[in-house]
Order: C-alpha cells, then structure tokens, then sequence
C-alpha cells in the first residue's frame, strides 16, 4: 500500500498512532512545531535509535511529515489538523475513563459531539459543596451576564443575594429550566420573587422552558462548567468540569444559545 493509499483509508490513522513511540512523535510535534531527530530524543528521554524506524515510516512510508534542509520534521498541516481533534478528545475521555463508566452526554447534538476535545482543557470539581462554592464564585465573578440551564438547582439564600446584587449593577441573567426541574429555594421563596419581579419586567431576567434538560451549563461571559448525566437517569450534580478556557466557553456558550432558541417562554406558576 502505498502513501496515497494510506492517507485515503480511514482506519489508517489508528493505526499509525497505535504505536507508543509513533503516538509520542506526534504529540511532540503538535507541542513544538518542528524538530530535529536529536531534538526528539533529548524532549522524549530516550535513545534515537529506540524511534528512529517509526519516525521513518511517519516521513517515507505514510507522509504524515516533512523534512527540511536542515534536517529538522514537521507535521503536514492536514495531520496536525486531524491529530488535534483525536488527541484532544481522547485524552478528555480516558482521563476521565471511570467517570464515563457511569455517565453519558445526554441529548447533545453530534455538532457538539464533535468539538468535545475542548473539554480537556477543563478540571473535574467532584463534590456538591465544591461544585457550590465554584457556583457561586462564578457569579461573583460576572460582569456582563450570567447564563443556567438546569435540571437540578439549589438557589440559597446566598447565591440569591449574590444574584441580585449582579442584577442591581445592571447584569442580564437567562435561565433555562427542564419542564421536570427539581428546584429548591430559600424558604422564603415568595419574598425573593416578589423582590426579583422588577428585573423580569424590565427584561434583565428572561427564563425559557424545554422537554428535559439532559446536561446542566452555569456560565458568565468569563468562565462556566457543564454537568452531565448519569447513563440513563439525570445530570448528576454531584460532578461538573469547569473552565475559562476560550475554547471551552465557546463550546458552552454556542451549546446554550443552541438550546435557548429550541426553548420555550417560561410560565409563572409551572415550576
């Protein structure tokens, strides 16, 4: 099989990154553009000749690299391309293996899917004091907006005060709820509502129902984390991956935007 034929077949670049030292060649390469053979090895700690045949095969054989004159190898751009999706998302997935033993990605659209490698810029908060305390200092944080979608959520008094605080500096805040949300407030919930009304009239506060809410987003204009379902129940709450990574907060604010647009107007009274 020739190089033309190896690039075309789709199995191939399992393959090709099945090998620990071929896997390390590349990552390194992602890491630093280009190198020389010695290069490699004093980054890798270990003998030349231990990687010299794979990084021969990656050069003649499968055309993943070029050469200079200078003796110095460099990943093809489509290769950087395609080991950046790849490594990105299997480095999210395995290093989280135990927790995807019990967990799915509930409803979210192969679009989504498909840019999940951004996720491994993130870190696990495991813990529902940690992951509330992450909450509310996410929200002390915001300046601009604070976006939720929920299928579980405690609103204490503090995140409560947190928020209207926000709202009164000028904040917008959008909130979407499953139509089965378990949502717990302050006991004096009734107060607290009374004393938001005027945001929601003036439109700083807009709220949006949908059929079920598979995976929970907290997010501001600076950082956010995402909470995912157990496989076949409901978002655990109990863990949440956080960042405020671009990419990361990209993903979680086109995710968002995506489900407020399928979302339906909230009606007082229903949760």
């Amino acid at each position: 099989m020739d190089s033309d034929e190896y690039k075309s077949t789709p199995h191939m670049p399992f393959f090709i990154l099945g090998s620990g030292h071929r896997y390390e060649l590349i990552k390194l390469l992602l890491q630093h553009d280009k190198l020389k053979p010695t290069q490699m090895a004093k980054k890798l700690d270990i003998p030349l000749q231990n990687f010299s045949r794979d990084l021969s095969a990656l050069y003649r054989q499968w055309d993943w690299l070029t050469r200079d004159k200078d003796d110095n190898y460099q990943l093809k751009p489509w290769v950087q391309t395609l080991c950046k999706v790849l490594f990105s998302t299997s480095s999210f997935i395995t290093k989280n293996i135990e927790y995807w033993e019990e967990h799915d990605f509930g409803d979210i659209p192969d679009y989504f899917m498909q840019q999940i490698g951004v996720f491994d810029n993130t870190h696990r908060i495991r813990g529902k004091t940690r992951i509330a305390e992450k909450w509310k200092n996410i929200y002390k944080n915001a300046d601009n907006y604070i976006y939720n979608m929920f299928y579980e959520a405690e609103y204490s008094k503090e995140i409560m005060d947190i928020v209207y605080e926000k709202l009164k500096n000028g904040i917008h805040t959008r909130t979407i709820f499953s139509n089965d949300s378990h949502m717990l407030f302050a006991n004096d919930h009734k107060e607290t509502t009374k004393k938001f009304s005027k945001f929601k009239t003036n439109g700083q506060i807009e709220q949006r129902t949908k059929n079920k809410v598979s995976v929970s987003v907290v997010m501001t204009e600076k950082e956010a984390f995402v909470m995912f379902p157990r496989i076949k129940g409901q978002v655990d709450i109990e863990e949440a991956f956080y960042s405020n990574n671009r990419d990361f907060h990209t993903w979680c604010q086109e995710y968002f935007e995506y489900c407020w647009r399928d979302a339906k107007q909230f009606r007082t009274g229903g949760n």
